[in-house]
């Protein structure tokens, strides 16, 4: 990240999106997140793809710029359309 380059005291990273205030429409009724949590099993938490798609994402080598992220979501939307 160019911030820890420039010497930013960067400790964590948060997700979010536009489509995160999607959530506030539905409520609890639609589950959202990177983590999948079991309610029924002592809030046991399961990644969802999309957590395993942004770990990868998060661990490439080279440095991606703002339209590899926004190709890689349009691939990844793409393949949700056809689910």
């Amino acid at each position: 990240m160019y911030c820890s380059e420039d010497g930013c005291d960067v400790r964590g990273y948060s997700a979010w999106s536009l489509l995160d205030n999607f959530e506030w429409e539905h409520g609890y009724t639609m589950r959202f997140g990177l983590y999948y949590v079991d309610y029924a099993d002592d809030l046991k938490r399961y990644a969802k793809d999309s957590a395993k798609w942004f770990k990868k994402f998060l661990e490439r080598k080279e440095q991606a710029t703002p339209l590899d992220l926004f190709n890689s979501i349009k691939k990844w939307w793409s393949a949700l359309q056809m689910v």
